[in-house]
């Protein structure tokens, strides 16, 4: 019988600061780099967030 060992290395890339996003100014400052991208098409955006308000991802929802 043969026996394999496997083992997982995960490298941290970049961390994103941990800003709680509780303002609207806040969440603005956070989306900006995707508006950037194509400033001319209104985008809709789901940010959800952790019990503190901490941002888990961004998700476009619609682009018109």
């Amino acid at each position: 019988m043969r026996r394999f060992e496997i083992s997982l290395k995960f490298d941290l890339l970049n961390e994103a600061p941990a800003v709680a996003l509780n303002s609207p100014a806040l969440i603005n400052e956070y989306l900006a780099p995707f508006y950037l991208l194509n400033p001319v098409q209104e985008m809709v955006f789901v940010v959800p967030l952790n019990r503190k308000n901490f941002p888990l991802r961004a998700h476009r929802v619609a682009l018109g």
